[in-house]
């Protein structure tokens, strides 16, 4: 294979647990190896597809690669304070970070034999990449995409975002004891901010590796002052201004890559000078590569590994979270979950919700896969079509394929999904067009009826038309809003706009339901699809954030058939207070993964 699942961490592990990452074999033979360090949290999320990309080109040019995910991030294992439980932990994760870039160009030498290497960071990734390779002498170069310059504005940087996402007047509530820092729906303990808040570049009196490549994006000052001072070290210092960052951070079904700035990398890499292939002291010959973890997680235990499945002609990679064997040979539960993308998002889900809901369940007793549908995460599209669709045509298909494989390699009795947005969509067309499943939770889906050429952007789509009206409902008896009314303060307009939309479709709702008494069959039914999911035993549950869209929606569309399997107990309905469509908030997270884990249907 091209590239290849892996685990790695210290032999003491004494910072933290095994660490993820995928390595992108390159030519056999290569003098030189990359390690691309990524950036963290919302950024991280967004460039993810990107930063494979770039992994995927490198390796063509000839050059093995390793990406990977820092402890506490994406698939890798959380670091913990001794004789503390992650949920109270409040470790400081920069040594257990700075720790994983070492772990890292370690275990590249070792799975390819290179003697140097390069580091290719972004944003905190690439500071991150430049502390480390200060102490090694086999880190030939670091290239720099964005660099944070100064901890201290990056973390300003990252608490707006949060302000931006939940509100200045939640910004209390955002935050349990202070113990931790969240930003966009990502968190990380307060000890670590302060950490990273003290990062500062220009402090720097030595040259961090003998070539450095510096790429600036073209729509923000320069860090002049800082490019000054590495230009006074004894450094080979190359610096580009280019275009393509901001489509790098854009939501992730929108990225676009920042294709001069790979360009820039891999020409730069090509151009460095490299030792020939002499001594290989590290090269260890024979050794094999680790597709397991173990993550011991105080007297519950699980182990993840990671999975490819060959579905229609595309690799599509999981990650499998399952309980560790008990010494009497105890068996699992016999409850398989499968977990889809939200979104464009990878695997691990918002603020890696994912990954706590996997190993809870994992804990519990449970095995638990987390999917990347073909095109999104680290699975490649099907054959001749485009990478990142989120509502792809052929998604019901490959959903019901990866059910019948769950089955076929685990063995399970029971069977459920779950997914969040268009996940949730994704689950919901398995159980309701004949997918067989005991349940199916259904986190905050945008849409029930998704149709070639409908877009989240269009103007005036169903969850923005329910989100404005109720708060048009809200203002009716409120004097500052009739005021602003009669200054002229309100657009008009775009009020009568919503409106007309909004009475158009209650008139099609009440169309579907004479339709319904009358028998006459309607496409888009989601009364019919909800019963024959019921109709074949399947449970569902939906979940909802506080004033979601999608609840309304299901009551309105679904009509008295909702109500109807409500009373009876064949839906069952959830909802969580101060939370947003991806639950930004750690106490919200915390709140919707309490839930999940103690459903019905595991009783």
């Amino acid at each position: 294979m091209a590239e290849q699942a892996c685990y790695f961490s210290a032999p003491d592990q004494a910072l933290s647990g095994p660490i993820f990452g995928v390595w992108h074999r390159g030519a056999q033979g290569a003098q030189l190896g990359v390690v691309l360090c990524s950036a963290f949290g919302c950024e991280e999320l967004s460039s993810h597809a990107s930063l494979r990309e770039l992994a995927k080109q490198l390796a063509q040019d000839g050059y093995p690669v390793l990406c990977f995910d820092y402890p506490g991030t994406g698939d890798s294992s959380d670091p913990l304070e001794p004789g503390k439980p992650l949920e109270v932990s409040a470790a400081n994760w920069l040594p257990a970070w700075l720790q994983s870039v070492h772990l890292a160009i370690d275990e590249l030498k070792r799975l390819s034999g290179v003697q140097q290497v390069v580091l290719a960071g972004l944003r905190i990734g690439a500071t991150l990449a430049l502390q480390t390779s200060s102490a090694r002498a086999d880190v030939l170069g670091v290239a720099c995409v964005a660099p944070v310059v100064s901890g201290r504005q990056y973390i300003r940087e990252l608490r707006a975002l949060q302000l931006a996402s939940v509100g200045a007047g939640e910004q209390v509530a955002a935050t349990q004891a202070k113990a931790w820092f969240e930003s966009g729906g990502f968190a990380m303990p307060g000890a670590t901010s302060d950490a990273l808040r003290e990062l500062d570049l220009r402090q720097m009196r030595h040259a961090p590796a003998p070539h450095l490549l510096v790429l600036e994006r073209d729509d923000m000052p320069s860090q002049s002052a800082w490019l000054a001072d590495l230009a006074a070290l004894d450094v080979n210092l190359a610096h580009q201004r280019l275009p393509g960052y901001p489509q790098l951070m854009l939501d992730p079904h929108r990225v676009e890559w920042p294709t001069a700035m790979w360009r820039a990398i891999r020409a730069w890499v090509q151009d460095l000078p490299t030792e020939p292939m002499a001594a290989m002291a590290l090269h260890q010959t024979g050794t094999k590569l680790c597709t397991e973890a173990v993550l011991d997680e105080g007297t519950v235990g699980l182990t993840e590994y990671a999975l490819t499945l060959n579905v229609m002609g595309c690799q599509i990679a999981a990650i499998v979270s399952r309980p560790l064997a008990q010494p009497a040979g105890a068996d699992v539960s016999g409850h398989g979950m499968l977990i889809f993308n939200a979104g464009a998002t990878r695997r691990t889900g918002p603020g890696r919700v994912y990954v706590q809901l996997a190993r809870n369940w994992a804990k519990a007793g449970h095995v638990v896969w987390r999917i990347d549908m073909p095109g999104l995460g680290d699975s490649e599209p099907l054959p001749g079509e485009p990478a990142n669709v989120v509502y792809a045509p052929n998604a019901l298909h490959v959903v019901k394929l990866i059910m019948e494989e769950m089955r076929r390699l685990e063995s399970v009795r029971q069977l459920h999904l779950t997914g969040l947005c268009a996940g949730a969509y994704h689950a919901l067309k398995a159980v309701t067009h004949g997918g067989l499943a005991n349940s199916a939770i259904i986190i905050n889906p945008l849409t029930y009826f998704w149709h070639e050429g409908l877009s989240l952007d269009a103007p005036l789509p169903a969850p923005k038309v329910i989100r404005s009206v109720e708060r048009y409902k809200a203002g009716l008896f409120r004097f500052e809003k009739w005021r602003k009314l009669v200054k002229g303060q309100i657009h008009v307009g775009g009020v009568l706009a919503v409106l007309s939309k909004w009475a158009g479709t209650t008139m099609k709702n009440l169309g579907r339901e004479m339709a319904r008494f009358l028998r006459i069959p309607m496409q888009r039914d989601l009364a019919r699809e909800l019963q024959a999911a019921v109709n074949q035993g399947t449970r569902l549950h939906f979940v909802f954030a506080q004033d979601e869209p999608g609840y309304p929606m299901l009551l309105s569309e679904g009509g008295r058939k909702v109500k109807a399997l409500l009373a009876r107990q064949d839906i069952y309905i959830h909802q969580i207070d101060q939370s947003d469509h991806v639950f930004a908030r750690l106490g919200a997270r915390t709140e919707l993964l309490a839930l999940l884990q103690d459903l019905p249907m595991f009783r």
